[in-house]
């Protein structure tokens, strides 16, 4: 089994919604975007009701959220834009101070596009945008990656998506050397990326 990552293409004017039951913190990470992006417009929100509503009048290229707001959790949040907003392909980033025992245990799902630990700052945060909406230099190519475990490749793979690559997700060692045949079949060139997992039946060659 593979799939495929859409990748979500920078703006020279993005729209980044920031969506924080706290104003204080809302006007710090805008402060920073406005510093870092030039030209970037700021839709701030302080429930996920206000996002919602806001995303009626007009869509953007960016979310923002934190995990816990007045009216909903930031899971929710993502939920409902990817099922009734339809905004497939918009990142969804939630920020959070527990992201690694979310992660651990299985509790960040598909419908968020990544993860910001808030320990870090805002001003870590504000760069962290900035490599989603604007990166300096993108990457390109295919990547083979193969992973068993379904939270470690959702991680994985969005990091490399984010850098510009094309992703093909498999998750047994079988799948992978077919995809690798047909590659090879037609004249592609495919890298790959192997899990500690999968190396023990799978070697990681060289680009095919």
């Amino acid at each position: 089994m593979h799939t495929g990552i859409a990748r979500h293409l920078p703006s020279d004017t993005p729209r980044v919604m920031i969506v924080d039951g706290s104003r204080v913190v809302r006007r710090m990470i805008e402060q920073l975007l406005l510093k870092e992006l030039p030209g970037v417009s700021v839709v701030s929100c302080g429930s996920g009701s206000e996002a919602l509503q806001a995303l009626l009048t007009a869509p953007v290229d960016f979310v923002t959220t934190a995990l816990r707001l007045p009216d909903m959790d930031g899971m929710e949040l993502a939920r409902t834009l990817r099922q009734q907003m339809q905004q497939a392909y918009m990142p969804i980033v939630v920020v959070s101070g527990d992201v690694t025992e979310r992660l651990e245990a299985r509790a960040l799902g598909e419908d968020v596009t990544d993860y910001f630990d808030k320990a870090l700052g805002f001003p870590a945060l504000a760069a962290f945008i900035r490599g989603y909406v604007r990166p300096e230099q993108q990457a390109s190519g295919a990547v083979l990656y193969v992973e068993d475990s379904r939270v470690v490749a959702l991680a994985t793979r969005r990091m490399m998506e984010k850098c510009g690559l094309t992703v093909l997700h498999s998750i047994s060692a079988e799948d992978a050397l077919a995809l690798l045949e047909s590659a090879r079949a037609q004249g592609a060139s495919a890298p790959m990326s192997c899990s500690p997992m999968s190396t023990s039946r799978v070697r990681c060659p060289a680009p095919i």
